[in-house]
């Protein structure tokens, strides 16, 4: 903890005197920053040739201006195959270029259609007993916590409105436009079908525990530093037997994947569509100078019994088909149908 409060007076410091620097002192001061984070906290950072990285640091340094040299952290993430990181600033976002290169034929067009249109959160009813719930990606950065709050006790909220509204026999969680983001917010917006239990476990490379994740009350902490993260006034008991299917995509990553991991081992669960991206490392968000921020791994997510899921695999193979105009006719919906209605 004294690290962190130390690291944030620092960058203080560097942006107040941001405006005296020249082009190349701001460049040089951020790529510092970045390698001192990366080589004290990165998960694989003993597998690293840090001399490929200082060398990228030298070319960046030869950029026009410092918006110019964050390109070079593309560079530096594929060098350290960061595949889980991200760079977020004013001049840009910027993560590694090695990941898996999609193409419109790898998805339904009803999919892309949705895709289009930024879907956010929704739920809605289905034939009058089936609940369902879209839970998009969710970045939240420039939210402060009491805003966070507010949108996750919202989410919550919309859930109970159709939970105490009908007599529903099965829920739906529908993540195949979440690709990550803040999960805090998802899972205790969930609270009402995970209730007061252990998450998730984050594991070091050495397999030694690093914090255990807890819901309870409708309040979401880590138990490293063991302070709350988000906070929901739940209006109703739990109910943890009520059926939950899963919807995920070749899209689901990371905070999309984690859900699926804080559902295991709970009863009348399942997973339906296509496996996942395959991104259930853990991320800290990390500020450095001049206003960047990055989305650091530190860890592996294990599920509550500390087992590591590297990708979803779904119960229920479902690919590549979408009906987001009509969910009753959606093949992975009508299949979370058939689990419900087996369990009467």
């Amino acid at each position: 903890m004294k690290k962190t409060i130390i690291l944030l007076f620092i960058v203080s410091g560097f942006q107040s005197q941001s405006q005296h620097l020249t082009s190349k002192d701001s460049i040089s001061l951020f790529y510092d920053s970045l390698t001192y984070h990366l080589k004290t906290d990165y998960l694989y950072r003993d597998s690293v040739e840090w001399s490929k990285v200082d060398s990228i640091k030298e070319q960046a340094l030869k950029a026009a201006n410092f918006g110019e040299s964050l390109a070079y952290c593309t560079d530096v993430f594929d060098a350290i195959n960061g595949s889980h990181l991200n760079l977020f600033s004013d001049h840009g976002y910027y993560k590694w270029s090695k990941g898996r290169q999609y193409v419109q034929e790898d998805f339904n067009i009803n999919y892309l259609l949705k895709y289009e249109k930024k879907p956010g959160f929704e739920v809605q009813v289905i034939e009058d007993q089936y609940g369902y719930i879209l839970m998009p990606a969710m970045l939240m950065l420039d939210l402060s916590q009491d805003s966070i709050n507010l949108e996750t006790q919202r989410m919550y909220d919309e859930i109970m409105k159709i939970d105490t509204a009908y007599k529903i026999k099965g829920w739906i969680i529908d993540l195949r436009f979440n690709s990550g983001g803040n999960v805090f917010p998802m899972l205790t917006a969930l609270y009402h079908f995970l209730g007061d239990q252990t998450l998730y476990n984050c594991m070091d490379i050495e397999g030694e525990l690093i914090s255990r994740v807890n819901l309870k009350n409708g309040v979401i902490n880590d138990s490293e530093d063991g302070l709350d993260k988000v906070i929901i006034r739940p209006t109703s008991e739990t109910n943890m037997k009520v059926p939950v299917a899963l919807i995920t995509g070749i899209l689901t990553a990371s905070a999309g994947e984690l859900i699926p991991i804080s559902f295991s081992g709970r009863e009348n669960v399942i997973t339906v569509g296509e496996s996942t991206a395959g991104f259930t490392t853990a991320n800290s968000l990390t500020e450095l100078p001049f206003d960047t921020k990055i989305t650091l791994t530190t860890s592996f997510m294990m599920d509550k019994n500390y087992r590591y899921h590297p990708v979803i695999t779904p119960d229920i193979i479902v690919e590549k088909t979408a009906d987001f105009e009509d969910l009753s006719q959606d093949i992975n919906v009508i299949e979370a149908i058939k689990f419900f209605e087996s369990l009467d």
